[in-house]
C-alpha cells in the first residue's frame, strides 16, 4: 500500500493527519478499501462508503472511498470530530456509489 499523508490545521488550532491511498502496480486503492471494510465499522458519511476504527491511545481513524480516490483522516478524539476532519480533507465529490458500506 502506498499512502501519502500530511498534517493539516483543524478546528481550534489542532492539527490532524490526512492521507490518500494511491494505486500501485501490485494493488489498487479500491482493493485496499475493500479489505478495510472487513475489519472496520461502517460510518455514515455523505451518503456513501466510509469505515472507521478506534486505535487505542491515538483516537479514531476514518477512510472514505470517493469517485476521486480513497481518503482518510486520523487522530480524532471522537466520531464527530472525525467527520469534521474528513469534511476538511475529502474532496467535495460524493462517495462512489459502487462501494457499498458494509452492514453489521
Amino acid at each position: 500500500m502506498r499512502r501519502l499523508y500530511a498534517d493539516y490545521a483543524g478546528g481550534g488550532g489542532q492539527t490532524f493527519t490526512g492521507f490518500v491511498i494511491v494505486d500501485t502496480a501490485e494493488r489498487t486503492a479500491a482493493s485496499i478499501f475493500a479489505e478495510l471494510t472487513e475489519g472496520w465499522e461502517p460510518l455514515a458519511y455523505r451518503g456513501g462508503s466510509a469505515v472507521v476504527r478506534e486505535i487505542p491511545y491515538q483516537g479514531f481513524v476514518g477512510v472514505v472511498r470517493t469517485a476521486d480516490g480513497v481518503f482518510g483522516a486520523a487522530g480524532a478524539p471522537d466520531r464527530t470530530e472525525l467527520v469534521a476532519r474528513l469534511d476538511l480533507f475529502v474532496p467535495r465529490s460524493v462517495a462512489a456509489p459502487d462501494c457499498p458500506v458494509p452492514r453489521r
